[in-house]
């Protein structure tokens, strides 16, 4: 479990890259001829948007474009600090 949950915020980053590079991944509204995989990258790219919005408060805060090459290495930035926090913080299991 531990190893999942460190994971994770780079898997967010990666998952991030990947659906906004795809052809309609993210729809908001669907008009009906997008392609079979739009309802599902739609939710996971809101839900990995939500995990970045500090960053991108705070890209939009300092006049830098929000999903330009400085706002994606401050989310990877973002993503390997988290996940080093939770290395360092969280408890390993004892096996006795």
């Amino acid at each position: 479990m531990r190893r999942v949950l460190i994971s994770l915020p780079i898997v967010f980053f990666c998952l991030f890259i990947v659906i906004y590079n795809l052809d309609s991944g993210l729809v908001i509204i669907s008009e009906g001829n997008e392609p079979w995989y739009s309802p599902y990258t739609s939710v996971v790219f809101l839900v990995c948007s939500m995990f970045f919005y500090p960053i991108t408060l705070l890209s939009t805060v300092l006049g830098v474009k929000v999903l330009g090459m400085i706002t994606f290495a401050l989310y990877f930035l973002y993503s390997v600090v988290i996940s080093a926090i939770l290395y360092k913080y969280w408890p390993r299991a004892n096996f006795t």
